[in-house]
């Protein structure tokens, strides 16, 4: 990623916040904590495609 576009990056980072939502997802269909599927996946993953979208639009 030293010699990547910014672009890639983000690309790179909102593919990984994919499979952050797929964590939660499959906490939530084991009927496992809700707490534990909102409290660390989906925040993370939000953060993730938060800090992704300035670099695929190249505003970063």
């Amino acid at each position: 990623m030293i010699w990547g576009e910014p672009r890639i990056l983000g690309i790179v980072v909102a593919v990984e916040a994919f499979i952050a939502l797929g964590d939660g997802s499959l906490i939530l269909a084991a009927k496992g904590r809700a707490g534990a599927a909102w409290g660390m996946p989906y925040p993370a993953s939000a953060l993730m495609i938060l800090a992704a979208a300035p670099l695929i639009l190249g505003s970063a």
